[in-house]
């Protein structure tokens, strides 16, 4: 029996220990608002910074919050605690001039962008004790707690009739009381009479039991506040400086009137059809049951509003929605906010839609280099009207001659940018020619937008148009100047031409030469060799398939008679059976006849006679011959 409450003990104290690491978890991972706000703070407006001792003052306090990201859960609204503290600057000393005011923020920014603005005016006095000097007046934050969204409370319980009540029992009558002795100075006195008894009470009706009650109706939405965690709190900012002094008393000021501190509306300045926010601030808190605040504009027609709202008990400020219509022209509205027959305005510009944009366009088309030889690249740049819509945009690309260029079919300007690039090539052509590339946007399938179009000069390549000599007959040994030319400029880095002489002999020339990047022509040396006979030579100069020719007469400085080379005198064919010989002269395979000069003749000898016994001799001709090259 002993073991099942002992086992029955430890089971309790298990799920006493989980419940607690389960309240525990819930604390911890308490969230703190500020990390899904971020609040700016306007500077703190004192009524006065010169204080005396029981003097009362006032802070205007104004902040202004942005949700920088989601909510994790949806959130009613939050209520931060605050009091205000004075720190003399000289001592130390730490003063509590307001013990503690609720800042309620309802609604409460829920999704990233969402905003929040608050006024807050706060009475404050320093204490009778305090020591004269300079403060330093903190802001403490010490609270911050989330209210829950609000849902309907469940209906109560009927009330059961109570059970009757028994009668009492009726009282007994009393006892008749004695006759007393007669008591004097002297004589006697007369007995006196017994009294009456009383009679006996009646019994009191007994009670109906009374009537069970009505179960009573839902209550409103209640706003239960959610858990509050302390969120490294509490925490603190410096808000202003106050001069105190504790040797003289303030004369009685009449207390003030409550009226209305300021009135404003945000924006003040919007398109019809959208909401603005007008927030009234009192110069006091409202009093027990709070104050109404009266508004009214002159011409409602394009706005909507409450006619009053209530400031709320202890509060100072009090926010309220303005709806607005569409309207053709700009509109101001005076809207006027009264309380104790004081009254603030405000002005409300309503403005009519701004006219639609137009139409997205191409603005230009540009190509860079503008003129390209074959085979080379460029660069398109379409430039939009303005940026381009989510999802990006297409523009469609193409030549009138699709056979000079690689070119793509679109191209793409990203979403947000105005400009959009893409990246084509030439092709071969035989001849310059000017391609008109064009850039479309289309509306719709078939129907274009906009178009701009720009022209592409393709050159063919670089050729030899021209090879020229100066002079183009030269004595041997004396130089002369050959020139040229490009069809076109040479590319950057300059243009190589490869050039050459047939037969090579005679003259000494460069095999290639390079013109300078930009020029179309250049110029080149030629030094010419020595010669026996006027000879004739061709230069050439080749590039990218192309040639130019020139010619080039080498003269010599005297013209020969007698052959300069070697003299072949003629020689006897087999003659077989003949009796006159046949004599040929002719030169070596390696040799070749000049026949511009002679060779003087020469004496050959021979068999001859019968049987060829016989030696004769006889004048043959001779050749000049000379080397083959």
């Amino acid at each position: 029996m002993k073991s099942k409450f002992f086992f029955r003990n430890v089971l309790v104290l298990v799920g006493l220990i989980f419940l607690s690491l389960f309240v525990f978890g819930v604390i911890v991972k308490a969230q703190s608002p500020e990390e899904f706000i971020k609040t700016t703070f306007e500077p703190a407006l004192f009524s006065k910074t010169d204080i005396t001792n029981g003097e009362v003052f006032t802070v205007t306090l104004k902040s202004r919050g942005v949700s920088i990201q989601d909510l994790p859960r949806p959130s009613g609204g939050a209520n931060y605690t605050f009091r205000i503290l004075a720190k003399n600057k000289s001592s130390g000393e730490q003063q509590v001039l307001n013990s503690g005011y609720i800042l309620n923020i309802k609604p409460f920014p829920q999704k990233k962008g969402e905003s929040y603005e608050t006024s807050k005016v706060v009475s404050l006095q320093f204490p009778s004790e305090s020591q004269s000097g300079e403060y330093t007046i903190i802001e403490e934050l010490n609270k911050i707690e989330m209210i829950k969204p609000s849902a309907p409370s469940k209906p109560s319980e009927p009330i059961k009739p109570s059970a009757p009540t028994k009668p009492s029992e009726p009282t007994k009558p009393a006892e008749p009381t004695k006759p007393t002795d007669a008591s004097g100075p002297s004589g006697t006195s007369e007995q006196s009479k017994p009294a009456k008894p009383t009679e006996p009470l009646k019994p009191p009706e007994p009670t109906k039991p009374s009537e069970p009650s009505k179960p009573s109706e839902p209550s409103a939405p209640a706003e239960p506040s959610g858990p509050s965690g302390d969120f490294s709190l509490p925490r603190t900012r410096e808000i202003g400086t106050i001069k105190y002094s504790s040797d003289s008393m303030p004369q009685l000021i009449p207390a003030m009137e409550l009226k209305i501190f300021s009135f404003t509306i945000s924006p003040a300045s919007l398109t019809g059809g959208d909401s603005s926010v007008g927030t009234v601030i009192l110069s006091k808190p409202a009093p027990a049951g709070g104050s109404i605040v009266w508004l009214n504009a002159p011409s409602s027609a394009s706005l909507k509003f409450s006619l009053n709202v209530k400031v709320n008990a202890g509060e100072t400020s009090r926010a309220f929605d303005i709806k607005t219509y569409k309207v053709k022209s700009p509109v101001k509205a005076t809207i006027t906010a009264r309380l104790n027959n004081l009254s603030k305005t405000a002005v409300l510009t309503i403005n009519p839609p701004p006219p639609p944009p137009p139409p997205l366009e191409i603005s230009a088309l540009a190509l860079s280099p503008a003129s390209i030889a074959i085979g080379e690249s460029s660069v398109g740049t379409v430039t939009l009207s303005g940026a381009a819509p989510a999802g990006g945009l297409r523009v469609r690309l193409s030549a009138n001659y699709p056979t000079t260029v690689f070119l793509p079919t679109y191209m793409r300007v990203e979403e947000g940018a105005r400009l959009g690039i893409f990246n084509f090539q030439s092709k071969r052509v035989s001849v310059p020619m000017d391609v008109t590339i064009k850039a479309v946007l289309f509306k719709s399938r078939n129907t274009a937008l906009s178009q701009k179009t720009a022209t592409l000069r393709i050159n063919p390549s670089l050729a030899v148009s021209a090879l020229t000599l100066s002079p183009s007959s030269v004595t041997n040994g004396n130089s002369l100047v050959g020139t040229v030319t490009l069809s076109g400029a040479a590319p950057a880095g300059g243009q190589t031409v490869r050039l050459s002489a047939a037969p090579g002999d005679f003259v000494a020339l460069p095999s290639i030469m390079t013109i300078k990047a930009g020029a179309t022509s250049g110029r080149l040396n030629i030094q010419t060799k020595t010669v026996i006979f006027p000879e004739e030579v061709i230069i050439t100069a080749k590039l990218n398939g192309s040639q130019q020719t020139a010619l080039l007469t080498v003269n010599p400085t005297l013209n020969p008679t007698a052959c300069p080379y070697t003299c072949r005198s003629a020689t006897m064919e087999r003659r077989g059976f003949r009796r006159t010989p046949n004599w040929v002269a002719k030169c070596g395979s390696d040799e070749v006849a000049e026949n511009r000069v002679t060779c003087p003749p020469v004496t050959q000898t021979y068999s001859c006679g019968f049987l060829r016994r016989r030696e004769c001799s006889t004048q043959v001709s001779s050749v000049c011959c000379k080397p083959k090259k």
